[in-house]
């Protein structure tokens, strides 16, 4: 019960930040909607997007996941995790939904090993996906600065993006092991938790795979972003979506609230203040902006169901 409320206040704090944002953005109503004209094309575009940016993440968690002493799982039950919990995590919490609920479902789909080994994982993956954003604010305070413009903007991105993607394949193997001792450490202390892990060194080719997939699924998300934005008839510039997508990212990490409810909102309204966007506009973008990843996500989770229900079926009858 305690748990409830205090999940239920975290929502109506999101909710209240994001409505308090809007209104200080744009008073009217009628202003929104005047300014608002939804674009079809750009909104599948966007679903595409989203699809895209779902499979690589997914691949990610099962080469991960595998690698780290998990069992073999179709490809398909790390997918429609993946989805479902992101979008219960925008009702409940998107931290715990990674931390607890993606194991819950593969649990559910047939894995036998407990929580905390895909705690360790998402804990990984955390660590995974905010190097981009990081490595990215100072590209772009650079471009907002205009100390870089246009093919010299572009070549510093692809010079940092590598730079990210060898950075990530030197760490993963030392936080994979350190992730391998927290799991069996905490299996011992629940003496039972399903078992240590032996110890794992991961092949600098599978490291190479899974430092690709985190970049390829940061492209993805900024690609999604736009779409969402441009669905919405807020038409930004390819400088402009890649330079403030790292803002909003890391706002939306803070988990005070429900799939960074209101907060990440205000990092985007934020970035783009910065670059210059007017508050009506980014109004409508940032409602674009969750209307779409729920209903993308919801859609997904949908999708994704039945396959989902024949795996777990056919893995109570074995």
């Amino acid at each position: 019960m305690g748990h409830s409320l205090v999940s239920l206040l975290r929502f109506l704090l999101g909710v209240a930040l994001l409505v308090a944002l809007v209104v200080w953005l744009a008073p009217s109503p009628r202003g929104l909607l005047d300014r608002l004209e939804f674009v079809p094309i750009y909104a599948l575009a966007g679903l595409g997007a989203t699809i895209v940016a779902s499979l690589v993440t997914a691949a990610r968690w099962q080469l991960l996941a595998e690698n780290m002493g998990g069992n073999s799982l179709p490809f398909a039950a790390y997918l429609h995790a993946l989805v479902l919990t992101r979008f219960l995590g925008q009702l409940t919490s998107t931290l715990a939904m990674d931390l607890i609920g993606r194991g819950m479902v593969l649990r559910a789909t047939g894995s036998n090993r407990g929580i905390t080994h895909t705690m360790t994982q998402a804990i990984i993956e955390r660590i995974l996906d905010v190097l981009f954003p990081m490595c990215l604010l100072t590209w772009s305070f650079a471009v907002h600065d205009h100390i870089v413009d246009g093919t010299a903007a572009w070549s510093l991105l692809i010079g940092a993006a590598t730079v990210v993607c060898l950075l990530s394949i030197v760490v993963i193997g030392p936080i994979v092991r350190v992730g391998i001792r927290v799991h069996s450490s905490l299996a011992r202390m629940r003496s039972r938790g399903f078992g240590e892990l032996p110890a794992i060194d991961v092949p600098v080719a599978v490291a190479t795979k899974i430092a690709v997939f985190s970049v390829a699924r940061y492209v993805t998300v900024v690609l999604q972003c736009w779409c969402w934005g441009a669905a919405a008839s807020v038409m930004l510039s390819a400088l402009t979506i890649t330079a403030t997508t790292p803002i909003a990212q890391l706002a939306g990490m803070i988990g005070i609230t429900p799939g960074g409810l209101g907060i990440q909102e205000v990092g985007w309204a934020g970035a783009l203040t910065w670059f210059g966007l007017d508050a009506t506009s980014i109004g409508v973008f940032v409602l674009a902006q969750r209307s779409l990843f729920v209903a993308n996500f919801g859609l997904l989770s949908l999708l994704t169901w039945g396959h989902h229900v024949r795996v777990t079926a056919a893995g109570f009858r074995k």
